[in-house]
């Protein structure tokens, strides 16, 4: 038998709830001296609790004693009632997960069930089903700019075959990877012959389909792209209509952002998703490693990082968080198979972008090395809108510098990209109000403001990253305190309007608005539907019809637009089925968003082409989400 814990009524509101709960011992174990620890969403009113007192909250991690303390023995019940703001009990995501009560005279744990409970029903519309007439087209995903059919096709053949590769035997060998059901072989085969030609841009390519395959490009980025077109045409299973392809990409920066550090993701799941960025034409990966939940990336400098904190769980620098349990959880990847990933990558013309966040969302760094990121002086009080207190570096150390050189240095000798993300983002009000060497750097540098000495930190990096030949890169907020030069890259994820602004003032911007690229956003408002609510929900046909040029964009600003990227945070995105299931097909629809013209553009005709694609996501065994 177990400890079951039970919420036995919600009340919710629109952004906050109170709710009943009940914790039955049904063990053969008296709990004596003991804690409650869980994860649940909200903020939580320690004035507004009954029977219980909040021992700590930190992010999503909550830990309740009962009050007055009360031994409980076998088979007794205690009832509690605590109430949270911020965010509300809608969706199964929201419920308590990752539950164990420990007791102060003894280093075991003891994990609780949670009981079944039906949270409100909330009233969607039925999963749309997709149009499933044929292409106008061939079956390729992004649309290309143009294609001419004749009429003619040329019926499924076993075997493609290379007349002329010539400087190309990466991109064949990606291409045959690519295949699903065809191989190499000169017998009863399709040819294909690559032929190099001056004058067509970066990554554009030609290709004739008739008794033969003719390809033309004057890059191997152009050749990879075509081979894809032609690998997923084949992948249709349909007899290969004859005509011409002619197609370039709209944008040159094409993103996807992998966040690791709330949940871990293994080596062959990042390449996975690699190959299928690769095969959607996506040409960049940006890869989020650190965090206010941990560390992900090996530092030599300072092995306190992923030592102390790659790992969380009861009793640890970092507690549980976001339902991972008492037990250790986590992991790290060590520069060498960061550099192995980058090489992967690079074979599939796929930058990849690493992001250290700072100054907030910097808690796991701050926990391992306290020695070089606390100011033991400073009284300032903050909560950040995850509900940490304790996770902004602080500009005025000595220590901060120190680190943020180290790190740097590293990533720019494992990362060959241009570029290097420094996060930037929600670093909380109240930060630096009581320190006194914050207050004196302000006096010193004749600052007005607090905001200024983040400007003053980004504005280091930056400066650091010049010199060794990287842009800096970070979420809008890093032009706050007015202090980057301006080819800083902004991803701009707030909404659209925060992109055109930026964009408009003159900075480089990757557009993101987390109301249409934030794969983490449920489809719909269903209690079933896993994901969260706080920007929008989002499905599939909303997906496809964002626009990233506008009207409310200057000239100049429309040029400042360098592309788009989607995201995947992972706060409650725990296992691959479930990434599988956010991320596609919502991840296609962005493809042909950052790749097609808006005039190529058509919801119907995508639908058709999704059907084809389907049959190779289940051969490579994503766990999508089905539509009927």
């Amino acid at each position: 038998m177990a400890i079951v814990l039970e919420i036995n009524e919600l009340r919710n509101g629109h952004h906050n709830y109170n709710a009943d709960f009940t914790l039955t011992n049904l063990s053969q174990t008296s709990l004596k001296d003991w804690t409650l620890n869980l994860f649940l969403v909200g903020l939580i009113d320690a004035t507004q609790l009954k029977n219980v007192e909040l021992v700590r909250q930190d992010g999503s991690f909550m830990a309740f004693k009962p009050s007055p303390m009360t031994t409980l023995d076998p088979g007794e019940v205690f009832n509690f009632t605590i109430q949270a703001d911020k965010l509300a009990l809608n969706k199964m995501t929201d419920l308590p997960s990752g539950i164990y009560i420990s007791q102060a005279d003894s280093q075991q744990v003891l994990q609780v069930e949670f009981a079944p409970f039906i949270l409100p029903h909330v009233e969607v519309a039925a999963r749309p089903e997709l149009h499933k007439g044929e292409p106008k087209g061939l079956s390729i995903i992004p649309q290309p700019e143009q294609v001419e059919l004749t009429g003619g096709i040329i019926e499924k053949q076993p075997h493609v075959w290379f007349i002329n590769q010539r400087d190309l035997d990466n991109e064949t060998q990606v291409f045959l990877s690519q295949l699903s059901q065809h191989s190499l072989g000169e017998e009863n085969s399709i040819t294909i012959d690559c032929q190099w030609v001056e004058g067509l841009a970066h990554e554009a390519y030609e290709m004739v389909i008739d008794n033969e395959i003719i390809i033309s490009a004057s890059d191997k980025v152009g050749f990879s792209h075509a081979l894809t077109s032609l690998a997923q045409s084949l992948n249709a299973n349909i007899p290969l209509a004859q005509g011409t392809v002619k197609d370039q990409p709209r944008f040159g920066y094409r993103g996807f952002m992998l966040d690791c550090v709330r949940h871990f993701r293994s080596v062959d799941k990042i390449k996975q998703v690699i190959d299928l960025l690769a095969y959607y034409k996506f040409n960049t990966l940006h890869w989020h490693f650190t965090d206010d939940e941990a560390w992900r990336i090996e530092i030599k400098a300072f092995p306190q990082l992923t030592d102390k904190t790659a790992y969380r769980g009861h009793g640890l620098a970092i507690e549980s968080q976001f339902g991972s349990g008492s037990e250790p959880y986590g992991g790290f990847y060590s520069q060498e198979q960061a550099k192995e990933i980058v090489a992967y990558a690079a074979k599939r013309h796929i930058q990849v972008i690493p992001e250290i966040d700072i100054p907030g969302h910097s808690r796991a760094a701050i926990k391992a090395l306290p020695e070089l990121l606390v100011d033991p002086d400073d009284r300032s009080q903050y909560c950040s809108v995850q509900f940490y207190t304790d996770n902004v570096l602080n500009p005025a150390l000595e220590g901060t510098y120190h680190f943020i050189d180290q790190v740097i240095d590293e990533l720019c000798d494992i990362f060959p990209a241009p570029y290097l993300h420094v996060g930037a983002d929600e670093v909380p009000e109240g930060v630096w109000e009581h320190s006194a060497a914050c207050k004196k750097m302000l006096a010193d540098n004749n600052y007005q403001d607090l905001r200024e000495l983040q400007g003053h930190l980004l504005r280091y990096a930056q400066d650091r990253l010049r010199q060794k030949g990287k842009t800096l890169l970070g979420w809008e907020e890093a032009i706050h305190g007015d202090k980057l030069e301006k080819d800083a890259g902004i991803y701009a994820w707030r909404s659209v309007q925060s992109g055109i602004t930026a964009a408009n003032d003159g900075y480089k911007v990757i557009a993101t608005p987390a109301q249409l690229t934030y794969l983490d956003m449920a489809y719909n408002r269903s209690e079933a539907e896993p994901g969260t609510t706080w920007a929008t929900d989002l499905e599939l046909e909303v997906a496809y019809g964002y626009e990233p040029l506008n009207e409310h964009l200057s000239e100049a600003g429309k040029e400042n637009i360098m592309g788009v990227q989607y995201a995947l945070w992972s706060e409650f995105v725990r296992t691959d089925s479930q990434f599988d299931y956010m991320v596609f097909p919502r991840l296609l629809a962005g493809a042909e968003i950052a790749w097609s013209q808006p005039k190529r553009k058509d919801w119907h005709d995508f639908q058709a082409r999704l059907n084809f694609h389907f049959d190779y996501l289940d051969h490579l065994g994503i766990k999508y989400r089905h539509y009927k």
